[in-house]
């Protein structure tokens, strides 16, 4: 077996739906999935299951997002921009 190492690096541009209330999704995802302490911190778990997930359109905790504004009922819309990807065989 082969094994690879393979390093993403990307920028996740995130902007919120002026109709969805930050300060309750930010209290339901804490009951929900586990603690954090800002939007920040959210932003940060969406734009790591944006790159690992591949462009989603749902994000377990979070619900329906989207890469193109012009879908309705969204929480968020994205952006992911890879910059690097390098795969080095171990």
């Amino acid at each position: 077996m082969n094994k690879y190492l393979v390093t993403i690096e990307s920028f996740v541009n995130i902007k919120w739906n002026p109709d969805t209330d930050q300060d309750e999704l930010l209290k339901e995802f804490n009951e929900v999935m586990f603690s954090v302490d800002s939007i920040q911190d959210l932003e940060k778990f969406i734009a790591e299951r944006v790159v690992l997930d591949g462009n989603p359109n749902f994000i377990e905790g979070i619900g329906r997002v989207s890469n193109w504004e012009a879908v309705e009922d969204c929480v968020l819309y994205y952006e992911a921009i890879y910059t690097d990807i390098n795969t080095e065989q171990e």
